[in-house]
């Protein structure tokens, strides 16, 4: 975020404003009880919403070691919505509206975990009924699941275009960026599906991993992509 500068050529910093957690609170999106096994990246009702999320489509993320600080504002979350639903958020002007989409109107999210922490990511590699949060002692892994995991902070020997040839160079994987998709409806809208007792979670489409890498030349030399 850039500084605003102020008349006569001072710089002021403009303020920053976390309404995440509000936004889910004000919205009609249920947050779902998170089991100990699915794991947790915070108590706030903002962190088990993107849990919860998560879990759904079978992908739990965690720190490698130590506790999670909420005050580090280290993962942001965003709804993917349709481009009236855009321009009717980006009209709100109050703090006290703003709100996430309703659940039929949320077509997919994406959540991007800072390269500032080490993450340890893990994915079905198939998304079953289990993966539901809320499920208690279904959602345990079995002998036959199968599961994709991996972590950031780690050196990696890539391979990249140059002049016409290709050269191989070590980098270090940094950021986290998860996306999912759900199932739509003919009417454009979302599958969401609630099972007896249970609250209502999206029919996952797709979901796609990717992973952006660094050295000491450049910022964002590569990108891998995992799509289980």
């Amino acid at each position: 975020m850039e500084d605003v500068r102020a008349a006569g050529g001072e710089e002021e910093e403009e303020e920053r404003v976390l309404v995440f957690d509000q936004a889910v609170e004000y919205s009609n999106l249920a947050v779902s009880p998170i089991p100990a096994d699915v794991g947790s990246l915070g108590s706030s009702q903002g962190r088990r919403f993107i849990t919860a999320m998560l879990a759904n489509a079978g992908i739990t993320v965690g720190k490698v070691s130590g506790q999670i600080d909420e005050d580090d504002h280290d993962i942001e979350f965003v709804q993917i919505v349709t481009a009236d639903q855009l321009s009717a958020a980006l009209e709100e002007e109050e703090i006290e509206g703003v709100h996430l989409v309703p659940q039929n109107y949320m077509l997919g999210f994406q959540a991007k975990f800072s390269g500032q922490v080490g993450w340890k990511v893990k994915v079905a590699g198939e998304r079953k009924p289990h993966h539901s949060p809320g499920h208690g002692r279904a959602a345990r892994t079995t002998a036959n699941d199968t599961y994709h995991e991996f972590c950031n902070h780690e050196v990696h020997e890539i391979f990249v275009p140059h002049g016409g040839a290709m050269r191989s160079t070590v980098a270090v994987s940094n950021a986290v960026v998860v996306t999912v998709l759900f199932e739509l409806n003919e009417d454009g809208t979302s599958k969401w599906k609630c099972q007896e007792g249970q609250i209502p979670v999206p029919a996952v489409y797709q979901r796609c991993i990717d992973i952006v890498y660094q050295n000491k030349y450049t910022a964002r030399m590569s990108v891998r992509s995992i799509v289980p």
